[in-house]
Order: C-alpha cells, then sequence, then structure tokens
C-alpha cells in the first residue's frame, strides 16, 4: 500500500517534516498547524535528564505515554517509574515532573487537549534562547510567559 491508496485525507509526516525545540536537555516534535482538538508532541529526554520542576497545565489535560526507556513522573504526591507501554493521565491543574535517571535516553508521546501547547513550547524556547542564564532576568519575563499560557511552577 503506498501513500496514493488512501481514500480519506490523512497526513503523513516523515522525518526532518516537524517542528523540533531544544529546551535545555529536553528536544520536544511536533507538527506545525495541528491546535484542534489536541496535540501531539514528541519528547525525548536524554539521559539523567531532571530539568523539569513541578509544573501545572491549568487549561491542558495531558497523557504521556512512554514508548522508550524509563521515566520517573511525580504527580502530586505519587511517583510512578513508567516504562514502555505506560501511560500517565495528568488533568488539568496538577502539577507534575518527569525525569529521565537512567543512562539511556527515554522517548514519550504527549498528548496534549485542547490543542495549542505547542505555542507554549514555542515561547518558551524563544525566551530561553535569548537568556544568558536560566531562569531569565528578570524573573518577570517567565512569570508573564506562564500567565498567558495558564501554567504555574512550583519552586523549592
Amino acid at each position: 500500500m503506498d501513500d496514493q491508496s488512501f481514500t480519506l485525507p490523512a497526513r503523513v509526516t516523515r522525518a526532518g517534516e516537524r517542528r523540533v525545540l531544544t529546551l535545555g536537555g529536553l528536544r520536544l516534535a511536533y507538527l506545525e498547524g495541528t491546535d484542534g482538538e489536541g496535540n501531539t508532541l514528541e519528547l525525548l529526554l536524554p539521559p539523567r535528564f531532571h530539568e523539569w520542576a513541578p509544573t501545572a497545565f491549568h487549561l491542558t489535560h495531558l497523557t504521556y505515554f512512554v514508548v522508550l526507556g524509563e521515566v520517573t513522573f511525580t504527580c502530586g504526591e505519587r511517583v510512578t517509574l513508567a516504562g514502555p507501554e505506560t501511560s500517565v493521565a495528568v488533568p488539568p491543574g496538577l502539577a507534575h515532573s518527569l525525569e529521565n535517571s537512567s543512562g539511556a535516553e527515554a522517548h514519550v508521546l504527549l498528548l496534549a487537549r485542547p490543542g495549542g501547547l505547542h505555542r507554549y513550547f514555542e515561547a518558551l524556547a524563544g525566551l530561553r534562547s535569548r537568556s544568558r542564564g536560566w531562569p531569565p532576568e528578570p524573573p518577570g519575563l517567565l512569570e508573564a510567559l506562564e500567565r498567558a499560557y495558564g501554567v504555574t511552577h512550583e519552586t523549592a
């Protein structure tokens, strides 16, 4: 069966056709123009990735699906080591974090409903690229970005 045999509209995406962002050690890939009902984002966590502070996305329901490797999810007080074929559903507003403590890359699909979460990550990547350090100075830049997208971080 080749790509031309579909009778219904379908989107085929090949390697290199996705948008890829780098946020510290995290690589995030997604298709542009996929707002609508939801987004699918691909997260590639390098070995020993511990850069994600507990974060709450107040406007978005998230489902993480581990494809490769092991990822530790912390959702509130619950800590779960998730291996391949494990999913973790996070309701809007629940602060959570993820990390890869292993020596191998982890690959996670993130399903976000409603769509548009990629815009937050685009804005965050832009802010990171313009900043000499992280978090950026003055702190108000990050706070304004998070307010605009309904995101909060827990701080130590």
